[in-house]
């Protein structure tokens, strides 16, 4: 999905902006590699996180720094999972490597 104040597309907003373009034309344009594999969260699931580490008593706590994770999957698998709902979505890759998401330097692969 394109950010309109900075003309630039937003890392993970690909996975929600396949559905807009499924129902509106049938096409969607991925700037990523259709085998780019990045992580994901809901973002209630990220708070409900936060609020449960917040409310743990301090000496419970282990270590300092812990890591939240949700699923990961690639733009290829995204669309093969819309194209069950939508069989006629035509999917085309054409990755944007002058961002650097489009370098896979936070692809997970």
């Amino acid at each position: 999905m394109m950010d309109v104040a900075t003309n630039k597309w937003c890392i993970a907003d690909y996975a929600v902006q396949i559905f807009h373009d499924a129902l509106k034309t049938a096409k969607f344009q991925s700037f990523l590699r259709a085998d780019t594999r990045l992580p994901m969260m809901y973002i209630s699931d990220a708070l409900r996180s936060l609020c449960e580490f917040m409310a743990l008593p301090p000496e419970s706590l282990k270590q300092r720094t812990y890591n939240v994770t949700a699923m990961s999957f690639t733009p290829h698998e995204i669309a093969e999972s819309v194209k069950r709902h939508v069989p006629q979505l035509q999917v085309s890759y054409a990755p944007d490597y002058r961002q650097p998401i489009g370098t896979d330097s936070y692809s997970i692969n």
